[in-house]
């Protein structure tokens, strides 16, 4: 996973804890973080360009589409908590991504 301090897919508005990043494959994903531990945070991500956006399952890594051909993303955050976002061009057909693991033995 590479990360990215530049700002490739969200907004210049946008003031939320955010990061870019990017896996081998040059899939993009958005980490977005509430630093506030006793308020949860409602906030509209504003992105540059329209995105297919997939929300990443903490459980189990299952992708989940939750927007198409978006311009904006409207995300609620509970105390200290974050959510990681896959995005995808709209030009393309949606799809989700998995990975499979594998155990290297020793």
């Amino acid at each position: 996973v590479i990360f990215s301090s530049n700002q490739r897919y969200m907004g210049d508005d946008n003031s939320l804890p955010h990061g870019e990043l990017y896996d081998a494959y040059g899939n993009a994903y958005l980490f977005v973080l509430n630093r506030d531990f006793y308020k949860p945070l409602e906030a509209t991500l504003n992105l540059k360009g329209r995105y297919h956006v997939y929300e990443v399952s903490r459980k189990d890594g299952e992708q989940s589409l939750i927007s198409e051909n978006a311009s904006k993303i409207n995300v609620r955050l509970d105390e200290g908590d974050a959510i990681l976002l896959r995005i995808q061009d709209a030009s393309q057909e949606p799809c989700t991504v998995s990975y499979q693991l594998e155990a290297n033995e020793a």
